[in-house]
């Protein structure tokens, strides 16, 4: 089989797998065959991930449990373009905030498929952020296809302005699937806090109307928190609303 009618079909079946929701786990077997299918792919179809198990001595042919693929560490995407595919092919490539090593040396990932990630992403998010707000009998996929009534307000910056953050497009995708109107991104493009902004998001959401999700990395929170410490803001959110922290900056 030819690289994209291997990879199409990979993602096909990756796709219809994530389709199940958490609620229709995969059995051990399954889970393995399935990963261990993956593995021998990527060895195949990414040089630098190949060279990398063949200097530890493994053969992939030889692999018969998931435990025993290698993995690869994180530092290895901050100097290596790490691709399963045609470069041509690539949707869109996200980079990690050069935090750690500064601008020069920021990490890359460079994903064949928005619709892969997208999935993954939305029936994750729904059963474990949301679940109490869905359907009782969510559409197929895990997820539901109508929006449930909640405002998602993200102290972060939109995808608009920082294209290539994995966060912001991630937590765009779910604003457009799951925020109502009221939801938006509070962090300018260079990370400075929109305060008052956010503060008349928080005060203008009604404390008997649906419940809020406040979406952020930990230092946004920091820098939020600093800024209603210095204006006196205090807020009242509606029952169920929820935080989610982030991580990172």
């Amino acid at each position: 089989m030819s690289f994209r009618g291997l990879a199409g079909t990979l993602a096909g079946e990756l796709m219809e797998l994530m389709h199940r929701g958490i609620h229709e786990p995969l059995s051990d077997r399954e889970f393995n065959d399935f990963a261990l299918r993956v593995f021998r792919f990527q060895c195949r179809m990414n040089q630098a991930y190949a060279g990398f198990v063949a200097r530890r001595g493994v053969d992939p042919d030889q692999v018969g449990r998931w435990e025993a693929i290698p993995f690869l560490p994180a530092r290895a995407f901050k100097t290596t373009r790490l691709l399963s595919g045609d470069p041509a092919d690539v949707e869109v490539v996200f980079r990690t905030s050069g935090t750690t090593a500064g601008a020069q040396a920021r990490g890359e990932h460079h994903v064949l498929s928005r619709a892969l990630y997208r999935e993954s992403l939305l029936s994750n998010f729904a059963a474990h952020l949301i679940p109490d707000l869905l359907p009782a009998a969510p559409a197929a996929g895990g997820f539901p296809k109508k929006k449930p009534p909640i405002t998602i307000l993200c102290l972060l910056p939109s995808p608009d302005t920082v294209p290539d953050s994995s966060l912001s497009f991630m937590m765009g995708t779910v604003v457009d699937a799951y925020g109502n109107g009221d939801s938006g991104f509070f962090v300018g493009p260079g990370g400075e806090i929109e305060g008052d902004a956010f503060f008349r998001a928080l005060t203008g959401v009604s404390a008997q109307g649906p419940p809020v999700l406040v979406v952020g990395t930990a230092f946004a929170f920091v820098g939020w928190m600093e800024v209603a410490e210095e204006r006196g803001y205090r807020v009242s959110l509606p029952e169920g609303s929820r935080i989610m922290e982030t991580g990172g900056y």
